[in-house]
């Protein structure tokens, strides 16, 4: 009996361990596909262009945190725009530095998610099991992997920083580079607090002494980095990051609703672990607890895609990685179902996405290559047109060579909370201020009728593509 029970041991650690590496080389197969597409002019998501023109301001001096009557609006950190500038003036391009930045920030990550796992105390196997969970969740439930978006940058910072505090002795050192690491995350994305909290709670729990040094670190080096700011970029941070955006209780449910869908197994892991008696065990706990709330309320805004649950995806992660490490050990048939329920949905949603197109030759050898096209024709028109330009995809006019007028999400925004008027855009469109126009198939701007109704009258339609629609004065 017992030869049976140990054979069935190792035939489900086989069945594991084969899991684990299939699931690793799709996500490298995905992420060589990503990289494929960085140097491409295609509009993959809204920031790109965004980001683009705050990084340019950044390296050459120009106003990072733009004020009213601006039609532009700076909401973000500014640490990321100074990387992504100083990479770009090594690729020529500050949308493709952008992109080669998230992907290698999500490399760094995920090492910095298996790295933490090892440390609380799992196999080899166990944490490439959460590293490669991590990145399934990722890919298969988000686009923010390879664009022009500070988010990965500011993970691999916060998960660096989470590893120097819980990779070895409670130093004096360890707890002033994990601190320096976690802030620097925040000043690169403001959202990403859940980390700092969620240690110095289970610090306060079973180290008060750790708990104390870590907040205080925390909070000099935030209010060195807000002097700093004050000093150089002349701006009161914290006046400027919490823009009006509309909030709704079905973008929550539907996050909600979506995020169980892919991660019901490692959510409930966490919660778990958080009774356990091992104190590694219920930091994860703690640390899914506060990422899945604060993670989901953030989700409720404008504005805001998955990512806000980034930090739920890493906690459920290194909770699954625990969980599997004690279920290996006293029931493997239960640890195999286990891993199962945690990969099998990231994967099945991936392929719902993919709609079968990456069977096809030219998803690898031709990566975009319509979409490509498209934009490219539309750029070079934005670019030979003389005068200012309107783009909704911001990133069509920053190839285009075209200094920024307008944020369309933002400032939308602005007008629901009755901080900007329509009629100052208006006024520039009766004026045929923009000679050119790019709006999306369903333009953001549709959810102002008086604004829609402005265009039609004094635009007409150049063209049309699968991008949308490029305009100009009649």
């Amino acid at each position: 009996m017992s030869l049976r029970v140990s054979g069935l041991v190792r035939s489900g650690d086989r069945l594991f361990r084969a899991l684990v590496w299939l699931t690793a080389f799709l996500a490298a197969l995905t992420l060589v596909r990503l990289a494929s597409l960085a140097n491409l002019e295609i509009s993959r998501n809204y920031n790109e262009g965004w980001n683009a023109y705050h990084a340019l301001a950044a390296m050459t001096g120009g106003a990072l945190y733009p004020r009213a009557p601006s039609f532009f609006v700076n909401n973000y950190p500014p640490l990321s725009f100074f990387v992504a500038g100083a990479l770009g003036r090594l690729t020529g391009d500050l949308i493709v530095a952008g992109r080669i930045l998230s992907l290698l920030s999500t490399l760094v990550a995920a090492w910095a998610i298996f790295a933490s796992a090892r440390a609380l105390g799992t196999s080899r196997t166990e944490g490439l099991f959460a590293a490669s969970l991590f990145l399934a969740k990722l890919l298969a439930a988000s686009t923010y992997v390879g664009i022009n978006d500070p988010q990965m940058f500011a993970h691999a910072l916060g998960c660096l920083g989470f590893l120097a505090i819980v990779a070895g002795p409670r130093t004096q050192a360890s707890l002033a580079l994990g601190a320096l690491l976690l802030t620097l995350a925040v000043f690169t994305k403001h959202m990403l607090i859940v980390q700092p909290l969620a240690l110095v709670i289970w610090f306060a729990i079973y180290d008060r002494r750790s708990a104390v040094r870590l907040a205080i670190f925390g909070l000099l080096f935030a209010l060195l980095g807000l002097l700093l700011c004050r000093i150089a970029l002349g701006v009161n941070l914290t006046d400027v990051l919490f823009t009006a955006r509309s909030y709704r209780l079905e973008w929550l449910l539907q996050s909600l609703k979506d995020f169980l869908l892919v991660s019901f197994a490692p959510l409930g892991a966490g919660l778990f672990l958080l009774f356990s008696k091992d104190r590694c065990a219920v930091l994860c706990g703690i640390y899914t607890l506060l990422a899945f709330c604060i993670g989901l309320y953030f989700d409720g805004g404008a504005g805001v895609g998955r990512n806000a649950l980034f930090d739920a995806a890493i906690a459920g992660a290194l909770s699954a990685s625990l969980l599997m490490h004690r279920l290996r050990v006293r029931a493997p048939a239960a640890a195999l179902l286990f891993a199962l329920a945690c990969l099998v949905p990231p994967g099945v949603a991936a392929l719902q996405q993919a709609e079968r197109a990456w069977l096809t030759q030219d998803f690898w050898l031709k990566p975009m290559a319509k979409d490509n096209a498209a934009a490219k024709a539309d750029i070079a028109f934005i670019r030979q047109r003389p005068g200012p330009a309107l783009c909704e995809k911001l990133s069509f006019c920053f190839w285009a060579g075209k200094e920024v007028q307008f944020d369309a999400f933002n400032w939308i925004e602005a007008v629901h909370a009755h901080t900007s008027d329509e009629r100052d855009l208006i006024a520039l469109i009766d004026a045929h201020y923009f000679s050119t126009m790019e709006m999306g198939i369903k333009p953001r701007l549709g959810v102002l009728p008086a604004v829609m109704a402005a265009i039609a009258h004094n635009y007409r339609t150049h063209h049309a593509d699968e991008y949308g629609r490029i305009l100009i004065p009649r």
